[in-house]
């Protein structure tokens, strides 16, 4: 506490007229009386005295009518928390009634310790008639009695309409003080006396996304401190919930320390967000396919285009075996175009099934690979792709059409953004469940910070010096024909360039959505 605020609570204390004081009785030594400077004030003492001296003169200015009452007073305090109102007798001021409340000290053994307030209800007391002023002593002890029971109705029903989750317990000792609705609510408990019974697995089940704030909550076993922090309250739990909590060291009337934390539930927020975030993620993977479809769909348009433009200028001095040529480029250009769009068309389908499964029959993969390397060599004739397949028969579930489209789609890629005049490599590995395909090129290698979601639909920097003019059809599209053959696809860099890799299972599996293996 600073000084400030130590400032700030003297003066509150003085202007309530309410003094701090502390009794401790020894046997074989005369009872030690010590105050606050507001005590002190309220007892008339105006100079430096022994605790000793402080309980002897508070004694002495107690009122002789009201003595025997102190003394029953004075006794319930060692056993209970109790309250008085008495007579005192200031040496300046004279007489004045006051209230009285205190209670023992267990964290003491030693010795009898009793710690209390002192508060100056005189302006109370004198408004009353003075014939009414015994009945009015009573009363006034009844009703704060009673108030103090309507204040812990009251602060109860508030905090249990609060949205805020309240959970304050003892520390150490772990007694659960207060537990409101809300807080009951966001552990998925039933009441405090099943809290109290199960407060260790309650406070375990509490995950921090920041790990930093549990070492920060460790320290308020040592430290009087106050943390912020987010939280998951039941992480992975039907009733899960996302909170912005507030956990304070605070000190009980009875001296103990106890733990106070309030949460606010932000899970509809944080579900919001979530969403935003995807939609967003959606948008710009759509964006990016739409880029990397018109890229591939141009360059046999512009072909097209070029060759017809070639036989309407001026046919009359083309050969015929050069009009059959320009012709055949069209129609090898047209038919491209066909099977991509219905590629297209078939992955729009995987997308809107339930399942995003494909219907597959056997293929033989040494042909599937040559029909790949074939269709992609009628676009760049002067290709070199090496190719490495299995001497023995492989017959694989598949659809034919869309791992063909996934081959060029990678042999495209390491042809066109490599950088490196080296031929790339297709390599067919043979294993006992599945057939693995790797797609090797020989130039720069990928950008590490865009390996991790490579396969995601967005455009990315690959790194490549051509890379401007995007990843073919996209990687995206790749993916999502992998995931609906129940197969694996991944990208990484090996020592001289970029490795692009994937897996189809050799039997038949059950149709399970790629999102919940």
């Amino acid at each position: 506490m600073g000084q400030r605020e130590e400032v700030n609570i003297k003066e509150i204390l003085r202007a309530s007229r309410m003094g701090m004081w502390r009794v401790e009785m020894e046997e074989g030594k005369p009872p030690r009386f010590y105050a606050d400077e507001v005590m002190d004030e309220l007892l008339g003492i105006d100079r430096e005295i022994t605790p000793e001296e402080r309980f002897v003169f508070h004694r002495l200015r107690i009122h002789p009518e009201d003595m025997q009452l102190f003394q029953e007073y004075s006794d319930k305090l060692t056993e209970v928390r109790t309250e008085i109102v008495y007579r005192y007798i200031h040496p300046v001021s004279g007489a004045m009634f006051v209230r009285c409340g205190g209670a023992r000290d267990t964290s003491v053994t030693e010795y009898v310790a009793v710690t209390g307030i002192h508060q100056d209800i005189s302006e109370t007391v004198r408004i009353e008639k003075e014939k009414e002023a015994e009945r009015r002593l009573a009363e006034l002890n009844d009703s704060l009695r009673k108030e103090k029971r309507r204040q812990d109705i009251y602060y109860k029903e508030l905090l249990d309409i609060e949205n805020c989750g309240v959970l304050a317990y003892t520390m150490p000792g772990h007694k659960v003080i207060h537990m409101n609705a809300e807080a009951l609510r966001m552990y998925g408990i039933e009441s405090v006396e099943a809290a109290q019974r199960e407060l260790g697995p309650l406070l375990r089940q509490v995950y921090y996304p920041d790990s930093e704030v549990l070492n920060q909550l460790k320290k308020l076993r040592n430290e009087d401190d106050m943390v912020d922090y987010e939280c998951i309250i039941g992480k992975g739990k039907a009733n899960e919930c996302h909170a912005l909590a507030k956990t304070k060291v605070v000190h009980i009337p009875t001296g103990e320390r106890a733990v106070l934390t309030t949460f606010v539930d932000v899970s509809d927020m944080v579900m919001l967000k979530n969403a935003l975030r995807r939609a967003e993620e959606g948008s710009r993977a759509k964006s990016s396919f739409l880029f990397a479809m018109s890229h591939d769909l141009r360059t046999p348009l512009t072909s097209i285009i070029g060759t017809t433009s070639s036989l309407l200028s001026d046919d009359s001095i083309l050969s015929d075996a050069e009009k059959r040529e320009l012709l055949e480029n069209i129609e090898n250009d047209s038919s491209w175009l066909l099977n991509m769009v219905e590629n297209l068309l078939s992955v729009t389908r995987i997308n809107d099934t339930v399942t995003h499964q494909v219907n597959k029959t056997p293929e033989i993969v040494e042909e599937v690979v040559a029909e790949a390397v074939q269709r992609l060599k009628k676009r760049f004739p002067s290709a070199s792709i090496i190719v490495h397949v299995p001497t023995d028969y492989l017959l694989i579930p598949m659809d034919a059409i869309l791992i063909e489209q996934v081959l060029i789609n990678l042999l495209e890629n390491a042809l066109i953004h490599s950088g490196s005049s080296h031929s790339p490599e297709l390599t067919v590995t043979d294993h006992p469940d599945h057939v693995t395909f790797c797609v090797k090129d020989f130039g720069h290698g990928l950008n590490p910070d865009v390996i991790p979601d490579i396969f995601s639909g967005i455009c990315h920097n690959t790194g490549s010096v051509d890379s401007h003019k995007g990843m073919g059809i996209g990687l995206s599209i790749c993916k999502t024909i992998i995931d609906a053959h129940n197969g694996y696809i991944e990208a990484k860099n090996h020592t001289n360039g970029a490795l692009f890799l994937f897996t189809l299972p050799k039997e038949e599996e059950e149709n399970i959505p790629c999102s919940q293996k």
